[in-house]
């Protein structure tokens, strides 16, 4: 199970009723099969992992040379219930001088929700080798997500590859990471955590979030898986 939304939960909730182990990306999607079945169904908790290596050897992508810094830098969809497009347009008006990567889709209704934001950059959907490189020419790493969202957030494991600071709203994966990702909710609270990962200068946390990468590899979780 990887996202308890409603337009899933129904063929979900089927594909449960029929099989013998469910593996689930977070401890939330593990409560609800829990419930529908109690300790009938074996029950893996697999949460999802990164491709990325901390050892890349990153590029400069000549499209990013024209954009100022500080970049904040996300990589995702950005449509959907899930992605809180709002904080980010109050940051973008709060803070016109922080510059936005958007790496991901938008549809036209986004791209008009951000007309009036220029330090709002749009890039649409690159190929996934590249994503590495365009985050890392930024200063700091976001996830706004809504505060409901109960599925696995990737982008946090591809993150810590880059050593770079990183900002989530309050969703699970974030928590589980901790201390390598400070957490926000409000627009106060992530103005303060922006500001605070923009002033960093400890080398010492870029090193901790790339080895606790290593621990968030694919090749880790098929291990689990087949053990």
């Amino acid at each position: 199970i990887y996202y308890d939304n409603f337009g899933f939960c129904a063929e979900q909730d089927e594909a449960i009723k029929i099989a013998s182990g469910v593996i689930v990306v977070t401890e939330s999607l593990g409560d609800r099969v829990r419930k529908l079945y109690g300790d009938k169904k074996r029950l893996l908790f697999l949460p999802n992992a990164t491709a990325w290596k901390p050892e890349c050897d990153v590029q400069y992508p000549e499209d990013m040379t024209h954009i100022p810094s500080p970049r904040l830098g996300y990589i995702g969809y950005l449509g959907g219930t899930w992605f809180n497009r709002e904080i980010v347009l109050q940051l973008s008006r709060v803070r016109p001088d922080w510059h936005w990567i958007m790496m991901g889709y938008a549809d036209e209704k986004v791209r008009r929700y951000f007309d009036d934001c220029p330090n709002v950059h749009l890039f649409g959907i690159r190929p996934f080798y590249e994503l590495q490189h365009y985050m890392a020419q930024c200063k700091v790493l976001v996830a706004p997500y809504v505060e409901n969202f109960s599925g696995d957030a990737t982008k946090l494991y591809d993150y810590l590859t880059l050593g770079l600071p990183i900002v989530s709203s309050a969703i699970e994966t974030a928590n589980r990471l901790q201390p390598h990702v400070r957490i926000a909710s409000e627009l106060q609270s992530w103005l303060h955590a922006i500001e605070e990962s923009l002033n960093e200068s400890n080398a010492s946390l870029r090193q901790a979030r790339q080895e606790a990468s290593l621990r968030h590899t694919w090749d880790l979780r098929a291990a689990v898986l087949l053990d």
